[in-house]
């Protein structure tokens, strides 16, 4: 069973709606012992998008980094948008999550029509995804975040390979070079449910994914990426019984940017 959450958003994101006491009162019901909170940090210069901010304000930081409970085990954490001219000094957090959402200042996932837009822009949606994964490899190589959110999140609107194959040789390599540095740099990669239930249909990344981060012995982490209470575990059955066919039996959550292991 799932007892974790690495992943979820509250009303201290713009995106996102729920107190955290409303959220802990969800997640109880399903059985989760340990939540890490991972609101979007405030925007920086470096990482704005053509598309409505749904960051955190950075007056509210504060506030956040205080939260506590007494009813389960919270942990706190950040969703960090990495781009070109990335300076962050995180703070002093459980858990920093990374994240790319755009390319050269453009947002692909914001709707479809950002997606087409963004493979306008950047000349073919070969060099949107090529470009992406070395965005995701150059925030890896930071050596700032425990873990890499929703791997391929360039494929949210590809269901039935509608814009492009995974199986392309040049998709494949980025994918499998960035394995290779996750593996190195000894990071986490997430698992996120919250593609079930985007146009893609799938969790992030793919089943190939999760399979040859197995083969390396990659660490996992989950999370529904949930927006509001009621969606805290939302998908998190369809993943458990993924990860255990492909042989995961423990996933990852972290306490003061410490690693731990929980059974699944």
């Amino acid at each position: 069973m799932i007892t974790v959450n690495n992943h979820f958003h509250s009303k201290y994101s713009k995106d996102g709606g729920g107190t955290i006491k409303e959220i802990i009162k969800e997640a109880k019901k399903c059985g989760l012992e340990v939540i890490t909170i991972t609101d979007h940090y405030p925007v920086q210069e470096y990482s704005k998008l053509d598309i409505p901010e749904g960051n955190m304000e950075a007056k509210n930081v504060d506030g956040y980094l205080a939260l506590k409970s007494d009813e389960i085990g919270l942990r706190i954490g950040f969703e960090i948008d990495y781009a070109p001219g990335f300076n962050l000094e995180i703070p002093d957090i459980d858990y920093a999550l990374g994240a790319v959402h755009g390319v050269d200042g453009v947002c692909f996932d914001y709707n479809e029509e950002s997606f087409i837009n963004a493979v306008k822009k950047l000349g073919g949606v070969k060099n949107l995804y090529l470009k992406y994964f070395k965005l995701i490899q150059e925030m890896i190589e930071t050596g700032k975040f425990d873990c890499v959110a929703h791997l391929d999140l360039v494929k949210k609107f590809n269901k039935g390979s509608k814009y492009f194959s995974e199986h392309e040789a040049e998709y494949r390599k980025a994918v499998l070079e960035t394995l290779s540095l996750i593996k190195k740099k000894n990071i986490v990669m997430e698992i996120n449910a919250r593609g079930l239930f985007k146009p893609v249909g799938e969790q992030y990344p793919s089943r190939w994914i999760i399979e040859e981060a197995f083969k390396r012995g990659i660490d996992i982490s989950i999370g529904s990426d949930s927006h509001t209470p009621k969606a805290i575990c939302l998908g998190f059955n369809v993943v458990e019984k993924l990860l255990k066919e492909i042989g995961y039996d423990k996933v990852c959550v972290f306490k003061k940017r410490r690693k731990e292991y929980v059974p699944i």
